[in-house]
């Protein structure tokens, strides 16, 4: 497996991964516009040249947003999705980032529990958040807390 900065010309992979794990995926236009974001980075997981996982987000200054995350179901519990979310935190902190925040569907307590094991902590629910009405929970982490 490999981990590195995804860019632009990884935009038709990102969108057909993003479709085999999100019900409201992102297309290649929607993709397009976040590579065009000056503060916006992705970094990949490639096993054999494939991308099989994912992570995006922002900084500016001295805080970031994680975007998304994602690992194809075939490559769940594999540790791909340690190996990236550590992967954020780096190249958020190498940004200046200090603080860091998300939202996750309240549903989705894989991640919500990822998250809490890498010190992220609840700070408030965002109510009908998502475009199906689910609510989002906000979670922030201090970089330096690990």
């Amino acid at each position: 497996m490999t981990v590195d900065f995804l860019q632009s010309g990884d935009i038709l992979s990102l969108a057909e991964l993003e479709k085999n794990c999100f019900p409201d995926a992102w297309d290649s236009q929607s993709w397009q516009e976040e590579f065009a974001r000056p503060n916006f980075f992705a970094i990949g997981a490639k096993e054999h040249g494939v991308l099989v996982g994912y992570v995006c987000g922002v900084s500016l200054f001295e805080e970031s947003e994680l975007l998304k995350i994602a690992v194809a179901p075939s490559f769940r519990g594999q540790g791909f999705g340690e190996k990236l979310i550590n992967a954020f935190f780096q190249a958020a902190k190498t940004r200046g980032a200090e603080k860091m925040f998300l939202e996750v569907r309240e549903s989705n307590v894989p991640a919500i529990k990822l998250y809490e094991k890498h010190a992220f902590t609840p700070l408030r629910i965002r109510k009908n958040y998502y475009a199906d009405g689910e609510n989002a929970v906000e979670m922030v982490k201090l970089l330096d807390k690990e």
